[in-house]
C-alpha cells in the first residue's frame, strides 16, 4: 500500500475528518492487533499543560549522556510525521515509518470496516510503540492532550509526571482547572510514583485524591523539592530531603525551565532508585546540553529573532518574564498569531505593554484566527496588522541588520512557531 513517505501523509490527511475521539478503546483495539507492543517498554509517563517538552527535554538529554538507547515522543511537531518520535537525537526515518504503516495499514481497514475508526494521533501512537519495541532502553511519552483518555495513556508506566495545570484545550477537558485536573491525573497509575509541578489548590486537592485511590506518592515542586537561584541567578542548587546538587546550569532560558529542570533531577533520582544507575555529574552535563526548538529559541543572529511556543495565558505568562529578565533594554517587537480556541483576549491582554511595537498576523491553518479579528481584540497604541508575515520577518532583518539591540519575536502559537522557523532556517540556507 504505501512505499513513499509523502504517501503516507496524504493517508494522515485523509484521517483528518475523523478529528479529536477522546477514548482508549480504539488504540487498544490496534496495539492488541500489534501484539500489544507497549508492553516491551520503560516508559516515563508525562502530562501538564505546559512544560511537557523542556521536562522530557532535560530527561531525555541524562539518559543520552550515559548512553542509553532513548526514545522520545512529542507533540505537537514542529516538523512533520516523523518528529514526534525521536531516538537519542535522530528523528525515525521516512522509510521505517512508511514500513510500519503499510504493516498496520491492513488492521486500520478491519477497524474501519467496524465502524471505529483510528484518528491520525492514534496512528501515530501506534507507530511510535511499533519503532520504540526492541530499540529502547528508555522511553519518555508526552501526552497529547489531558491524560485521562489520551491514546498516550494505555501504557503501563514505571513514573508518572504532571508538570503543572492550567487552562487549554478547554473544549475538550473543560472550563475549570478542576474539570482540567482531573483528565491531568487519569494518567496516575496505581503504586507508580507521581512527580508533579507546583499545583494550584483546587487541582492539588484532585491530584492527591487520586493518589491515595491508587495508593502511590506524590512529589511537588516547591514542597518536597525545590531550587535556589545563585545570587547572580546563572545557576541553581537543586534540594530534596534526600538530595542536594549545586551549580546547576541550563542552557534554556527562563524561570520555568528551572522548574521544568527540577520535575527532571527530581524524577532522575527517583529513576535512580529504581536501579537505574545514574551519575550526578552526567545528570549535570545532560541538563547542560539539554536544547528544545521554540522554546526562547534565538534563530537569528544581527538582528536578533526569538521563537516562543506560548500558546496560552501561562506560557504567555512565563515568555513575558523571560524577555524581561533577558531583554529588559532592548527594542522589542513581537509577532504574534493563533488559533480560534486558544484564550486569545487574555493572551494579548498579557503581552500589552511589554513590547514597543506589536504586530499581529495570521498563517495558513483551519484554526488560525484573522490578523483582523486580533486587531479587534488588541488595544496597545503600537499595534499594527500584516497579513504577510514574513515580510515583517525580512523587513526586521534589513531594518537592524547592524543594531544588536532590536529584538524580534515571534510567538502565539507552536504550529506557527513552527512554520516562521522552517522560513528563517530557510533564509539562513540560501
Amino acid at each position: 500500500m504505501f512505499q513513499q513517505m509523502n504517501e503516507v501523509e496524504h493517508f494522515f490527511k485523509s484521517r483528518h475528518p475523523y478529528g479529536v475521539k477522546p477514548g482508549l478503546g480504539r488504540i487498544r483495539k490496534l496495539l492488541k492487533l500489534l501484539g500489544n507492543p507497549e508492553r516491551n517498554l520503560q516508559v516515563v509517563h508525562i502530562a501538564g499543560t505546559n512544560g511537557k517538552g523542556s521536562t522530557l527535554t532535560f530527561i531525555k538529554q541524562v539518559f543520552i549522556q550515559h548512553d542509553y538507547q532513548v526514545g522520545t515522543f512529542v507533540s505537537p511537531s514542529l516538523n512533520g510525521l516523523c518528529e514526534h518520535i525521536y531516538l537519542n537525537q535522530s528523528p525515525i526515518p521516512p522509510d521505517q515509518f512508511v514500513k510500519i504503516m503499510d504493516n498496520i495499514y491492513p488492521l486500520i481497514n478491519k477497524l474501519d470496516q467496524d465502524g471505529d475508526q483510528p484518528t491520525e494521533f492514534e496512528l501515530l501512537v501506534a507507530v511510535m510503540f511499533v519503532y520504540f519495541s526492541n530499540k529502547t532502553d528508555i522511553v519518555i511519552v508526552e501526552a497529547g492532550m489531558g491524560g485521562l483518555e489520551d491514546s498516550t495513556n494505555c501504557l503501563s508506566p514505571m513514573l508518572t509526571i504532571i508538570t503543572n495545570i492550567g487552562k487549554d484545550h478547554r473544549l475538550f477537558l473543560g472550563d475549570t482547572i478542576a474539570s482540567i485536573a482531573q483528565h491531568k491525573a487519569g494518567i496516575i497509575k496505581k503504586e507508580i510514583p507521581l512527580i508533579t509541578g507546583a499545583l494550584q489548590q483546587e487541582a492539588l486537592d484532585i491530584v492527591q485524591k487520586k493518589v491515595k485511590e491508587n495508593n502511590t506518592v506524590l512529589y511537588q515542586y516547591g514542597e518536597d523539592f525545590q531550587s535556589v537561584l545563585s545570587p547572580n541567578q546563572s545557576s541553581f542548587r537543586f534540594v530534596s530531603d534526600q538530595l542536594a546538587i549545586p551549580h546547576i546550569q541550563l542552557s534554556m532560558f527562563g524561570s520555568h525551565q528551572v522548574s521544568n529542570a527540577c520535575i527532571a533531577i527530581m524524577a532522575l533520582a527517583q529513576l535512580k532508585e529504581m536501579g537505574w544507575p545514574i551519575e550526578i555529574d552526567k545528570m549535570k552535563e545532560g541538563l547542560r546540553e539539554a536544547q528544545l526548538p521554540g522554546r526562547f529559541e534565538s534563530i537569528h543572529q544581527n538582528p536578533r529573532i526569538i521563537l516562543d511556543g506560548a500558546h496560552n495565558v501561562e506560557g504567555i505568562k512565563a515568555f513575558i518574564q523571560t524577555v524581561q529578565q533577558r531583554f529588559p533594554n532592548d527594542k522589542k517587537h513581537v509577532l504574534f498569531a493563533g488559533f480560534q480556541d486558544k484564550p486569545l483576549q487574555k493572551m494579548i491582554v498579557e503581552m500589552e505593554g511589554a513590547f514597543d511595537r506589536f504586530t499581529l498576523t495570521t498563517f495558513s491553518h483551519e484554526r488560525a484566527v484573522s490578523n483582523n479579528k486580533l486587531y479587534q481584540l488588541a488595544h496597545n497604541m503600537n499595534k499594527s496588522v500584516e497579513l504577510n508575515w514574513e515580510k515583517v520577518i525580512i523587513d526586521h532583518i534589513k531594518e537592524y541588520h547592524d543594531k544588536e539591540d532590536h529584538v524580534l519575536f515571534i510567538t502565539g502559537s507552536l504550529h506557527f512557531i513552527s512554520v516562521a522557523r522552517a522560513y528563517i532556517l530557510k533564509m539562513s540556507d540560501s
